[in-house]
C-alpha cells in the first residue's frame, strides 16, 4: 500500500512539473508550491487574521486583475475586477462559456447539464435555460416580486412564531432560515412548489447531497480520477463515494419530472403552452 502512494505522490509532483512549464503561457501571479499550490499563502494569510479574499485582494494589488492561482496543482485563472468579469464574461460570453474538465462531474452526468460541462450541446443547454429564465423574468421586476413572494411567506411564518411566543422573542439561527428561504425561490422556478414544512425533507436531502458533492472533492481526484483509473481497485471506492450524492440528487430531480407528468397526464396540471409553462421543468 505504501508503494501506491509513492508512485500516487511521484505522478502528482510530474503531473504539477508539466503543468508549470506551460506557466508562461498563462496570466502572472503568486508562485505556487509543488502539489499544495498557494495554499499556504492562504493559511498565512488566516494566521495573520486575513480572510481568503484579502489575500486575492493583495494578489489582485500586485498582478493585476487578472491573475493565476493555483489550488493545488491545477492552475485557476481568476478574474478579480468587475469590469473585466462584465468585459469577459458577458460582452464576450461565448469567447469565455468553456468549462474545465472535472471527470467525477461529467462522467455521472455523461456530458450534459449547465454547469459541468462544455461542447456545442452545453451551449444550446445554456441558450434554453437562459431564454427560459427571462421569460420568467430573470433580470425585470417580475423576478423581484417572485422573490419577494417567497420572502413574505418565510417572514409571515417568523412573525407568527412571534406571536405566538410568551417572551415576544423567537431565538432564529438565519443560516437554515435563509437556506430554506433560497432553495424556496430556486425550487418554485424550477418546480413550482416551495419548502415548508410538508417537503422539508427533501430540501435537506437536497442541502445535505450538495454539501456532500462539494465538501469531499479535492484537487487531487481531479488528477487520479479519469476515464482509465476510476475502476482501479484502489481509486474504485472514491470515486463511488464522490458520485452517489450526484445520483441521490439526479434521483429527487428525476422524481419531479416524473410527477409533473404524472400530472399532466391525470389532468391535474395544465401546460401553458402559449406563455412556456409555469416553471423550468414545464418549459
Amino acid at each position: 500500500m505504501a508503494s501506491i502512494y509513492v508512485i500516487a505522490a511521484l505522478l502528482l509532483v510530474i503531473y504539477f512539473l508539466v503543468k508549470l512549464t506551460h506557466r508562461k503561457n498563462l496570466p502572472p501571479g503568486p508562485p505556487p508550491i509543488p502539489i499544495l499550490g498557494n495554499a499556504l499563502q492562504f493559511i498565512f494569510g488566516q494566521l495573520q487574521g486575513k480572510s481568503n479574499a484579502d489575500v486575492m485582494l493583495e494578489w489582485k494589488r500586485k498582478y493585476g486583475n487578472v491573475y493565476t492561482m493555483w489550488l493545488g496543482p491545477l492552475p485557476v485563472v481568476t478574474v478579480v475586477d468587475y469590469k473585466t468579469a462584465v468585459d469577459a464574461f458577458v460582452k464576450n460570453g461565448e469567447a469565455h462559456a468553456g468549462r474545465p474538465e472535472t471527470f467525477v462531474f461529467q462522467k455521472p452526468r455523461q456530458h450534459m447539464g449547465v454547469v459541468f460541462t462544455d461542447g456545442p450541446e452545453w451551449q444550446e443547454h445554456r441558450r434554453f435555460a437562459l431564454h427560459t429564465l427571462r421569460n420568467f423574468g430573470l433580470g425585470r421586476n417580475i423576478m423581484q416580486q417572485k422573490i419577494l413572494e417567497e420572502a413574505f411567506f418565510r417572514f409571515d411564518a417568523l412573525d407568527k412564531q412571534l406571536e405566538d411566543s410568551k417572551s415576544g422573542f423567537v431565538d432564529v439561527n438565519p443560516t437554515p432560515f435563509l437556506e430554506v428561504l433560497i432553495s424556496s425561490i430556486i425550487n418554485k422556478l424550477i418546480a413550482g412548489y416551495r419548502y415548508d414544512e410538508t417537503n422539508i425533507d427533501e430540501f435537506r436531502s437536497l442541502k445535505r447531497n450538495i454539501d456532500k458533492m462539494m465538501d469531499a472533492l479535492t484537487p487531487l481526484d481531479q488528477i487520479t480520477l479519469n476515464e482509465y483509473t476510476y475502476k482501479l481497485p484502489f481509486l474504485r471506492k472514491r470515486y463511488a463515494t464522490l458520485v452517489q450524492p450526484q445520483h441521490d440528487v439526479h434521483a429527487i430531480m428525476t422524481r419531479q419530472i416524473k410527477d409533473r407528468q404524472v400530472q399532466v397526464a391525470s389532468g391535474h396540471h395544465h401546460l401553458d403552452m402559449e406563455h412556456g409553462g409555469d416553471d423550468y421543468i414545464d418549459a
